[in-house]
């Protein structure tokens, strides 16, 4: 199981209610242009895509789209040889984060680029609760992705100190065990 059906709910709703929420990669949109460019990538998945609506405005590919708690992007994906994940690990479920990364690395067959925030969310969603579900250290991160994936790339991203929020990110480009 990757989402409990409450919280399917609760995102659907969040979705609704904000039309900021899910809209896309902003804060790393230089890196990830780098990486598809470097990649040569023509197809990506966007994995937990919210909305699916920013990335084919950025950038000259064809997009797959998936998130589980919006209904017309919650089929199972087929894997594509490029995975985006921006900004969604930290959203699930603790209980379900496990499958949730088998899931994602079953989904793409070269590379993924994948950002993680290790910090609360300034959101809070419709039941009360932060927004960011899982905060724990990268350490933390990377060795549950060390599991699952081989990092080929690690990186740390914060905002500069003028910016009014204080963000901190784990950037990793993965690839699959072999």
């Amino acid at each position: 199981m990757l989402i409990s059906e409450s919280y399917r709910k609760e995102l659907t709703e969040q979705h609704k209610n904000d039309e900021d929420w899910g809209t896309g990669p902003k804060i790393n949109i230089i890196q990830i242009c780098h990486w598809m460019y470097m990649n040569k990538v023509k197809r990506v998945l966007d994995y937990g895509c919210g909305k699916g609506e920013n990335l084919q405005w950025f950038l000259p590919i064809s997009v797959s789209n998936y998130d589980p708690a919006v209904p017309e992007w919650s089929a199972d994906p087929k894997p594509e040889d490029y995975l985006l994940c921006t900004d969604v690990l930290e959203h699930v479920e603790p209980d379900y984060i496990e499958n949730v990364v088998k899931h994602l690395v079953s989904k793409f067959k070269k590379k993924a680029f994948v950002t993680i925030a290790l910090q609360e969310a300034r959101i809070t969603l419709p039941g009360g609760r932060n927004a960011h579900l899982i905060i724990k250290s990268s350490e933390w991160w990377i060795e549950l992705i060390k599991k699952h994936a081989f990092i080929e790339q690690l990186e740390f991203s914060r905002n500069l100190p003028s910016s009014k929020f204080n963000h901190e990110d784990i950037v990793l480009v993965l690839r699959k065990l072999k």
